[in-house]
């Protein structure tokens, strides 16, 4: 590997602005918590990125600046926001860059919608298959039990990651096969939105950039094969850091 190559170290993460103490998973902003999120920082610190790479919409990179700023100034410690806890905190730590690189959301349900309002009889009687229910409880019960580096380690254990893509693949990619191909456009939509990320995240790299991007465990199998396929970046696992 040549020191001008853009190394990518790809997180994936819960959402920890839902990590209030009132709804599962511990207070992120509790002692222990906090503790734990300082022990991720110390790993993370060791990739020695220069940029740090958010889950915003790029539209809003003055939005970030802005809020980053205030932070460095002392304000907005107490956002439970992954983007703080483990995004700022980090930038900060190793004087990187915050950079905004998500892209448009929007999926295309509408058409599925649709297909089933016509056909009923193929509309699904659970919102996630038992796959994904047994999994998201699991996930669930560690995010109780798991210090936060070790959590964010079971996240990023293949099996687990994948789960999201996978459930998009077996279950919603068949919706109108042969007919309106609804399960096909919807399943696309979210590939779409990781290559716009990939997009951006080619557009804020340079030459011997080390990069960490810090998203939602959904997004990291797509956006992972895509870094490892793409000539422009050198792919670096979590688990070297976790």
């Amino acid at each position: 590997m040549s020191a001008a190559e853009t190394h990518v170290l790809l997180l994936g993460t819960d959402h920890l602005d839902i990590w209030d103490g009132e709804h599962g998973p511990p207070d992120i902003l509790s002692p222990q918590k906090q503790d734990e999120a300082a022990e991720l920082i110390d790993r993370l610190k060791r990739f020695a990125p220069t940029k740090v790479a958010l889950e915003m919409l790029a539209s809003r990179q003055t939005k970030l600046d802005d809020k980053y700023a205030k932070y460095l100034a002392g304000s907005g410690a107490d956002d439970r926001n992954e983007i703080v806890q483990i995004g700022f905190r980090l930038a900060r730590e190793t004087q990187a860059t915050v950079h905004a690189v998500d892209a448009d959301w929007t999926l295309a349900h509408a058409a599925v919608e649709e297909f089933f309002a016509k056909n009923p009889g193929e509309r699904f009687t659970e919102d996630l298959s038992p796959e994904l229910q047994a999994a998201v409880l699991k996930t669930w019960q560690a995010s109780l039990e798991l210090p936060l580096p070790e959590y964010l380690r079971y996240l990023n254990e293949p099996l687990v990651a994948q789960l999201n893509d996978r459930e998009y693949l077996d279950r919603w990619l068949p919706v109108g096969a042969g007919r309106t191909w609804a399960g096909v456009d919807l399943v696309a939509s979210w590939y779409r939105r990781n290559l716009r990320i990939l997009a951006n995240l080619q557009q804020i790299s340079e030459p011997g950039d080390r990069i960490l991007v810090l998203f939602g465990t959904g997004h990291a199998p797509s956006l992972q094969h895509f870094l490892e396929v793409s000539g422009r970046f050198e792919y670096v696992s979590p688990m070297d850091f976790l």
